[in-house]
């Protein structure tokens, strides 16, 4: 009897652990949810963190419409705070001691590097952020024109704040998407170079208050190994966007000769292989392209419907394509000498064994190395009409 007494009290007693509920649960009142992050040189030893800050109780209010866009009175549903430090690490302490709320780091999708910081250097900072335990590895990085804390500033009118406006115009392919690790994988690869997004901050249009200025995507920014030497303009960066497989969606305008008109196709599917070759000691690459679009518009004499207008038509969009691939590989080879699109690494996956030969001299066999475009360019549909509007 008593050894049931006592196995049904020892019972009882483990079962008590299991009634102590959530004992390190935070309330969501008692956190600072983080949108986005940016990352600033202040002088030569320290730097400057600072974070967007989701505010709940404004951003449930509705927005002023479209005919009263550019109030300067509009509250803002996001908070900006800042904090030096000697690294990300010190500078994220002394931010924790300026709010009352505990920082969260697991809604952050964004992050920025100032355009002075990344001249120095974002490596140390990358350090820092992917050893914190919160954020996520999967947050996308971007180097912004001046300062980064800049772009957290703004309050667009149509989106909540401007870390979810950086975040869409991601994902509608206006420029490159990189994430942290995916950044870190290419500085720790054979090529050494990095291409990130460049963030500037759009210029009120006429009769807009100066107040509404929204962030966008206006080039791409280039690091060898992982500082910034200069950017690639808005042509050359649709041209990585398809060397990186990263054009799910564009439109390119030709003009074929001789007609005066213009005619313009949307992409509904783009896809690049990169095929290495070593002859005789000779290293070149191929890019072979396929693109597949439909007519958006067409101002020429030329029928989409007719075999033979369809062929020159095909050939005139595939120049095109090839021309914005030449002049991305031509700023990146010539101008800025930096491996952005990773073809060192595709040489190392193919040859393994022959690549130690020619490794240690990849910097100078880069810029010139031969590269042959092979594009093929299909026309699925030709729009909603056959025929060119006549008047």
């Amino acid at each position: 009897m008593n050894i049931r007494y006592l196995a049904f009290l020892f019972l009882l007693l483990n079962m008590t652990y299991l009634l102590t509920g959530c004992w390190d649960r935070v309330e969501v009142n008692n956190l600072a949810i983080i949108t986005a992050a940016a990352l600033d040189k202040k002088d030569d030893k320290t730097i400057e963190l600072s974070i967007q800050i989701f505010v709940p109780e404004t951003s449930g209010k509705e927005k002023q419409n479209v005919a009263t866009m550019g109030n300067e009175n509009t509250q803002s549903p996001t908070l900006v705070e800042s904090a030096e430090g000697v690294n990300f690490a010190d500078a994220m302490l002394k931010l924790q001691g300026k709010i009352s709320r505990k920082i969260f780091w697991g809604q952050n999708e964004v992050f920025i590097f100032g355009e002075q910081l990344a001249k120095k250097g974002i490596l140390n900072e990358l350090n820092g952020i992917l050893r914190a335990v919160q954020p996520r590895e999967r947050a996308n990085l971007f180097i912004s024109k001046g300062q980064a804390k800049e772009i957290l500033k703004l309050n667009p009118v149509i989106d909540r704040n401007s870390a979810e406006s950086i975040h869409k115009l991601v994902h509608a392919h206006t420029g490159l998407e990189e994430s942290i690790i995916d950044t870190l994988q290419m500085m720790n690869g054979e090529s050494k170079a990095v291409a990130l997004p460049w963030i500037e901050i759009l210029t009120p249009q006429d009769g807009r208050s100066s107040n509404v200025r929204m962030p966008y995507i206006h080039g791409t920014a280039v690091l060898k190994t992982d500082k910034l030497l200069g950017k690639l303009n808005a042509e050359a960066t649709k041209g990585v966007l398809m060397i990186k497989n990263q054009a799910a969606s564009g439109t390119i305008t030709v003009k074929p000769k001789p007609e005066k008109g213009y005619l313009s196709a949307e992409f509904v599917k783009d896809k690049i292989k990169l095929i290495p070759q070593i002859t005789k000691n000779h290293l070149s690459m191929k890019l072979q392209v396929q693109t597949e679009a439909i007519v958006t518009q067409n101002s020429t004499h030329l029928d989409v419907m007719n075999s033979h207008d369809l062929a020159k038509i095909e050939k005139e969009l595939a120049k095109g394509i090839t021309l914005q691939i030449r002049k991305a590989l031509d700023q990146g080879q010539k101008k800025w000498k930096a491996d952005i699109f990773g073809l060192a690494d595709t040489f190392y996956r193919k040859y393994p064994r022959e690549w130690k030969k020619y490794k240690k001299n990849w910097d100078s066999l880069y810029p010139n190395l031969k590269i042959d475009i092979q594009t093929k360019f299909r026309i699925l549909r030709p729009g909603m009409t056959t025929e060119n509007p006549k008047i």
